[in-house]
């Protein structure tokens, strides 16, 4: 029900178009499919899954409501039905005065996100959190004509295929695929230095 997918899936524009705005923002068409028409997972997929948890950790923080936004579809067909991404920024910008850019806003998002990850596992005592925490429900692998993942008409799912998407997401943003633990490149990249002394005296980095 996260707004960041809904929003653009449920736009009421047709497939075409919304492949056509998946490209423009995250490098392919693949990154979204027809409602009801499920296809198997791929890295354009896993591209917008974090451009998702960027926006919805930003909306969070910054006390938007995103029951419209984020902005990437627009009722202009001169535009090509293609919004704008920093429509937060913007808002952010005009308030604050502060030059911040989509992308620091998105990086924002992702070091809470980051941060949360790190906590739980601190709580949980935990550094495998893919094998004992990130877990799914099992009737997401039930239908009720019995039909098969990927066909037109269910929204049933495939495991292997879930773990697939595990791999490439956890890949996407360097956090370590066998635990689903972030890794010190990973703290790196978000300037979240400061966590890695206390995880690494935890025993919270993976392969440390």
């Amino acid at each position: 029900m996260c707004h960041g997918t809904v929003n653009f899936t449920r736009s009421g524009l047709p497939i075409s178009v919304k492949k056509q705005i998946a490209e423009h923002f995250w490098g392919s068409g693949d990154a979204v499919d027809e409602i009801g028409d499920y296809k198997p997972t791929n890295e354009a997929k896993m591209r917008r899954l974090r451009w998702i948890i960027c926006r919805k950790e930003l909306h969070d923080m910054l006390g938007l409501c995103s029951w419209m936004a984020p902005w990437v579809v627009s009722p202009n067909k001169s535009e090509n039905y293609i919004g704008d991404d920093d429509m937060e920024g913007k808002v952010y910008r005009a308030l604050t005065g502060r030059n911040t850019t989509a992308k620091q806003l998105d990086d924002a998002g992702f070091r809470a996100f980051t941060l949360h990850r790190a906590y739980t596992m601190r709580e949980m005592n935990e550094v495998n959190m893919r094998k004992n925490h990130d877990f799914y429900p099992g009737w997401i692998f039930k239908d009720a004509k019995d039909r098969p993942a990927f066909t037109k008409g269910t929204i049933r799912m495939d495991k292997d295929d879930i773990e697939k998407s595990f791999d490439i997401f956890f890949k996407l943003i360097n956090w370590d695929p066998a635990t689903g633990a972030p890794t010190e490149q990973a703290y790196k990249d978000i300037n979240l230095e400061f966590v890695i002394p206390v995880m690494q005296k935890e025993g919270l980095i993976p392969g440390k």
